[in-house]
């Protein structure tokens, strides 16, 4: 059939055999782009579909090195002819939807936001993407959905085992060729012990670290370079389909975006990818599934359709569709699909076809530059402003230029994740002793920018870590017992606490861990001498950040609007229900509740802007005026001087 012609990389290749064409193996880059792109637009259905990366990587580890090792025992590998393959590969369609996304961000996007797409489109050209976006993952880092070429961190770590792979493997090829399997077996082990121990302290650099990534690409690479002989009986080759084939299924369905990922977690799916490929191509499942034309067709436009399904996803949701269109995901998922297929079919085969050429390994090389060069005017010259005429209404929203700290009491009372449990009181700089009336503010960056309207606080308060016992990273939990102890000397007036309630929803539904813990909280602060507990309910969470919203509502309508003063337009669901159950933990406990969604929301939605500025700078962070709006409802009700 037309579909399984040979092209680069749709190879298996052991030492000694030549390489032979393996349908079953582009069947298996179809089951990886379906859930990686069911994830992506279809999250709550197939939780942890992102797990097909990780296929990818195990294929990619197997075929380039069966390229590689075959290469070497011909003794006809070049290191030229090697990346210029790799040019031919990789460049056409990465080269047209780079292009493609310019031109969208172009009209699309706020200066800000194009200039961080030129960033983004510099890395994704020089495959250094993945390194690119571990910079960038801080704590008020743009949202996920909101990047457009965030998907491309994974052909940066590829890339950069294409740099390290080939030497090394050439090297044990010529000097240790009987020790080839133990060394590359030695430094997959290496790699998944680091990242597997960089998950609990630093999952950004678990996840796009090439160090920790790399034994996925070397599973694949061993079994290019000793295939299991006793998977050629039949028996052993049902077993290793089926078992690998329920591992990477089940990954995909029962594996969360919350779990610590990838760590020991990334075995399951690694593991199923290496137990198909090893099972061979007449096993049952590799036979009858994987080699059907249909997923084969769907596996050779894989690569084609990872570049554009995500970009289509994330340039609707920058133009404030919200995560719950699932009429406009299936739309855009079909547009991706007949875009990869037309990429694929014009752009991609076409230039693999043939020989080596140096004209298009040139043209190629020149083209993707091209479009780099073209981001990189784009981040000198500030996303080039003057595209828009912004009305004066929202003139000022158009640029992200607030101050995330300008409303937190940082370097008083801001306790350092850095820091040693007896080194805290010294950063916190907490008084010796403190007066009946005192009230003391705990929790996180949220209630850290309650500061402006509670200036007279003793404020508690670190990013990403709940008030509560036993919720969070182990170090937000040696924070948490820092803090109860200082509470249990001090002994406050009144305690206030207040986070991100809802970035955590899954663990407050029908009272789960969450909510309990939140109970032994209200009673381990009694127990150390507090008498006033208030608990600050959910804010208005919005999908995403609030002026982007409206600027995106005027850029859409074409019309000058007032700022409304409320507003439904992009709001999430979870509050409600979160609050439901912590109002009745808080109260089972003795503690005083306090709604938020009452104070700033109402029929006709949520507050937009208060004393002059808007309530939130993102998605749901307190501006200054209401943080004072807020301490002014406690005042009112008596529960804060």
């Amino acid at each position: 059939m037309a579909v399984q012609t040979a092209l680069p990389d749709t190879f298996s290749a052991q030492p000694g055999s030549g390489l032979a064409y393996r349908a079953d193996v582009d069947g298996l880059r179809g089951i990886a782009i379906l859930a990686v792109v069911a994830y992506h637009a279809f999250p709550s259905w197939v939780s942890g579909g992102f797990v097909g990366v990780d296929v990818f990587f195990v294929i990619s580890g197997f075929l380039i090195t069966g390229i590689i090792a075959d290469g070497l025992e011909r003794q006809t590998f070049s290191f030229a002819h090697f990346y210029a393959r790799r040019v031919r590969r990789l460049f056409p369609a990465l080269a047209v939807v780079l292009a493609a996304c310019w031109a969208i961000g172009w009209f699309e996007l706020l200066p800000p936001e194009l200039v961080q797409l030129g960033r983004h489109m510099i890395g994704g050209a020089g495959f250094v993407a993945n390194l690119v976006f571990w910079s960038e993952a801080w704590y008020f880092d743009t949202v996920a959905a909101a990047k457009p070429l965030l998907h491309l961190w994974s052909l940066g770590v590829e890339e950069q085992f294409y740099l390290f792979w080939p030497l090394t493997l050439v090297i044990l090829w010529r000097v240790a060729r009987r020790h080839v399997v133990a060394a590359t077996a030695l430094i997959a082990v290496a790699s998944l012990a680091w990242g597997i121990s960089l998950v609990p302290d630093d999952r950004a650099a678990s996840f796009y670290s090439p160090a920790s990534r790399m034994w996925e690409l070397l599973a694949g690479a061993l079994l290019a370079l000793r295939p299991l002989p006793a998977l050629r009986a039949n028996v052993p080759s049902l077993l290793a389909s089926l078992c690998g084939s329920a591992l990477v299924v089940s990954s995909a369905f029962m594996l969360e975006p919350s779990a610590w990922f990838p760590g020991w977690r990334a075995v399951l799916p690694v593991a199923g990818a290496a137990l198909i490929l090893a099972a061979g191509p007449q096993a049952l499942v590799n036979r009858a599934l994987l080699s059907r034309p249909w997923m084969v067709w769907l596996g050779l436009v894989s690569y084609p359709l990872y570049l554009w399904h995500w970009p289509l996803l994330s340039f609707a949701y920058i133009g404030g569709h919200e995560e719950s269109e699932i009429g406009l995901r299936a739309v855009l998922l079909a547009l991706s699909v007949l875009l990869a297929w037309a990429t694929w079919r014009l752009v991609d085969t076409p230039i693999r076809r043939g020989g080596p050429s140096a004209v298009k390994v040139a043209g190629l090389s020149a083209a993707v530059a091209g479009v780099a060069a073209i981001a990189w005017l784009g981040v000198t010259h500030r996303g080039y402003p003057g595209r828009f005429d912004f009305p004066a209404a929202i003139a000022r929203l158009a640029v992200d230029d607030y101050d995330h700290e300008a409303g937190a009491r940082r370097h008083t009372c801001w306790v350092d994740e850095a820091a040693p449990a007896d080194g805290y009181a010294a950063e916190c700089r907490t008084p010796a002793r403190a007066p009946a009336d005192t009230v003391l503010l705990w929790g996180d960056s949220y209630a850290a920018r309650l500061h402006p309207g509670l200036p007279d606080a003793l404020q508690f308060t670190r990013n990403s870590c709940p008030p509560l016992l036993m919720v969070g990273h182990p170090s937000c939990q040696r924070s948490t017992e820092f803090v109860l102890g200082e509470i249990s000397r001090l002994k406050p007036g009144a305690v206030v606490l207040f986070a991100d309630w809802a970035s955590r929803h899954a663990s407050w539904e029908r009272g789960g861990y969450d909510a309990r813990q939140l109970g032994a909280t209200l009673d381990a602060l009694k127990a150390a001498g507090v008498t006033r507990i208030i608990v600050l309910g959910p804010a208005p969470r919005w999908t995403w950040n609030l002026p982007r919203l409206l600027v995106a509502r005027w850029m859409h309508g074409g019309t000058e609007p007032e700022i409304p003063e409320r507003a439904a337009l992009g709001l999430h669901s979870r509050s409600p229900s979160i609050e439901r159950v912590m109002r009745a933990e808080v109260e089972r406990h003795g503690g005083t509740y306090v709604s938020l969604l009452d104070l700033l929301c109402n029929a006709d939605g949520c507050l937009v802007r208060t004393g002059g500025e808007l309530t939130s700078w993102d998605t749901g962070h307190f501006t200054a005026p209401t943080a004072r709006l807020v301490a002014g409802a406690l005042q009112q009700r008596g529960l804060v001087p």
